[in-house]
């Protein structure tokens, strides 16, 4: 994917409405693209900002001028339909525009367009959402591009010291090859506006993503667990740092799995 292509599709990959296949190949190429990545984080922080803009109400003079219009709207269309109903040869009926018709067009004509506002803003993608997805293109671009590890090592004693010179923080590794999760390796991956490590696990024929990253002072995450386009994903926060967990595996397992995490990240916050 060339820069070209990649600028037309970051707007709409922002406000989440590229298909995962899409979404991943202009992820792998926002990773390695500073111009990409700089145009993204702008285009995420317009949207927040607009997230958080102050709602104003309207000026009486500007609700003057659309009470007017819509009342002129309707008058026109009432016309046109008295004169269409001139043109039957059933006898026509006057038209009579009450105030209180009025009245009644102007509320209406107010809820419609309350109710469409609302529902485009519904219809948008929430922060937590446009993460998740990121986590999925991440670890759809991993098994797309035959890229799971920079490091393929079963020994989390050289998987680990391999990120110190590339990530600003630790991230934790463990190997549960004794439960069935074996580690396979690691590499620097891009989530969330920032390089994550992704430490990777199998079970079985399944792949399982770890993503590990600092909350850098943002808004956490709620723990959860969902099923999102056919994988499983799960998040939760521990002493500052976030935790993603993603795969196709069924949720049972990846779950036992995710509870062998957290008791391992947190002996080892013990020592």
């Amino acid at each position: 994917m060339h820069c070209e292509e990649a600028k037309r599709l970051l707007q709409a990959d922002v406000d989440g409405e590229l298909d995962a296949a899409t979404s991943a190949h202009l992820a792998a190429h926002v990773a390695g693209c500073a111009d990409c990545q700089t145009e993204r984080a702008a285009l995420l922080g317009l949207k927040q900002a607009v997230k958080q803009g102050r709602v104003h109400a309207a000026p009486e003079a500007l609700r003057r001028r659309l009470h007017i219009a819509i009342a002129d709207a309707a008058h026109k269309e009432a016309a046109l339909k008295e004169t269409a109903q001139a043109k039957k040869p059933a006898p026509k009926k006057p038209f009579k525009l009450s105030w209180a018709w009025l009245n009644g067009s102007f509320a209406g004509a107010g809820a419609l367009a309350f109710a469409f506002m609302f529902s485009l803003y519904l219809s948008r993608p929430s922060d937590v959402d446009l993460l998740e997805q990121d986590v999925i293109s991440g670890h759809a671009r991993s098994m797309m591009a035959s890229h799971l590890s920079d490091v393929a090592s079963t020994d989390q004693h050289t998987v680990k010291p391999w990120f110190a010179d590339k990530l600003d923080f630790a991230p934790n590794v463990a190997d549960f090859s004794a439960e069935g999760y074996p580690l396979v390796g690691g590499r620097l991956d891009y989530i969330d506006q920032h390089n994550v490590a992704a430490i990777v696990y199998h079970r079985r024929l399944h792949t399982i993503n770890l993503y590990e990253w600092p909350e850098r002072g943002h808004t956490a995450a709620p723990t959860l667990s969902v099923s999102r386009e056919g994988y499983q994903l799960m998040h939760w926060n521990a002493n500052g740092m976030n935790y993603w967990l993603v795969s196709d595996m069924n949720a049972q397992e990846l779950n036992e799995f995710k509870d062998l995490l957290v008791a391992r990240i947190e002996k080892s916050e013990q020592r």
